[in-house]
């Protein structure tokens, strides 16, 4: 009797300590998912510094910290996750992808360098950890494809990673090449990618969303049309594909009115992410729509805020500046 009491206090104790932490982290989750990137910080922040070991904690930490643009906080933070789990794969790869945001944003020549092989290291890591973790192992190629020899990058690394991301998953490495060929700007062999993935009619969404992604980038409205109804029939469905077919109507002149209703639906219903076509670029959008409609001033203030959304925004910054507004 008294160890049955002994182990059921031992329990309570157990519960009361662990279920707090797991509340807050679902609670910091459900924050982040709902795009409330500050409130998801403070949770998980409040947990940190009552000086949680949980790993976990300290990775959404540093997702956090990527939507609010905080590069160093990011570093510490997801350093922080693989010292406490340094066998986990997707830790490593954050934390490559968090060295990469600083070395896009703040590094000079040479702690340039110094990042660089960082970035390589981590994602290396993570793909030693599981070579199975299609993300990273795309992450290293494109790492491979763009970095020079000093820093551990070249063409012979970037093609033995690609051919071992198609014997991973056919489709995956087809669109990893699509990657490549868009970073040596060859868009002929790009394109033919990209035909490829939709020729496999893949049933997820996001081969659509990156192959969405090139045709808006070429801005070729009628390719992204006809990608748009490929993934219909294949009966793949995503909030982005909203977007999508805002960009498609602009570009090629069509179904306008639709195309305004969709980029709004997207606007009012996804979360501004990174990852995701950003809120400003959908408003830019939007203003060429108003445009083609002979609308100018409502056009004007939808270019003003894409601008006030993202200031770095050039097409909206030009095209604010041609609507004389």
């Amino acid at each position: 009797m008294i160890l049955r009491s002994g182990l059921q206090c031992f329990l309570f104790i157990l519960a009361a300590t662990s279920a707090p932490r797991a509340s807050a982290l679902d609670s910091a989750r459900a924050e982040f998912d709902a795009g409330k990137y500050t409130q998801a910080h403070a949770i998980l922040t409040k947990e940190a510094s009552d000086g949680s070991r949980d790993a976990e904690i300290y990775y959404w930490l540093a997702k956090c910290d990527l939507e609010l643009r905080e590069y160093d906080e990011m570093i510490a933070h997801a350093e922080k996750a693989v010292e406490l789990s340094p066998d986990n794969s997707e830790y490593h790869n954050l934390l490559g992808r968090a060295y990469g945001r600083k070395a896009e944003h703040h590094a000079n020549w040479f702690s340039g360098l110094s990042l660089a092989k960082k970035i390589r290291n981590e994602f290396e890591r993570a793909v030693e950890l599981n070579p199975r973790n299609v993300k990273a192992q795309r992450d290293l190629a494109n790492y491979y494809a763009r970095a020079p020899g000093i820093v551990g990058g070249g063409e012979d690394k970037a093609q033995r990673k690609l051919e071992e991301i198609q014997a991973l998953d056919p489709v995956q490495g087809h669109l990893a090449r699509m990657d490549y060929f868009v970073e040596k700007k060859d868009w002929v062999h790009a394109e033919a990618e990209c035909r490829i993935v939709e020729n496999e009619k893949p049933r997820s969404a996001d081969p659509y969303n990156e192959i969405a992604e090139y045709y808006e980038n070429r801005m070729d409205g009628a390719s992204l049309e006809r990608l748009l109804d490929e993934a219909a029939q294949a009966g793949a469905t995503d909030s982005r594909f909203d977007y999508y077919h805002g960009a498609a109507a602009a570009l090629t002149g069509e179904r306008l009115e639709n195309g305004q209703a969709a980029l709004k639906r997207y606007v009012n219903s996804v979360p501004p992410r990174s990852g995701l076509p950003s809120h400003s670029d959908a408003h830019l959008w939007i203003g060429r729509i108003l445009e083609k409609q002979g609308q100018r001033d409502a056009a004007a203030a939808e270019f003003r805020e894409a601008v006030k959304l993202d200031p770095q925004n050039k097409a909206a910054r030009e095209a604010l500046k041609r609507s004389g507004a």
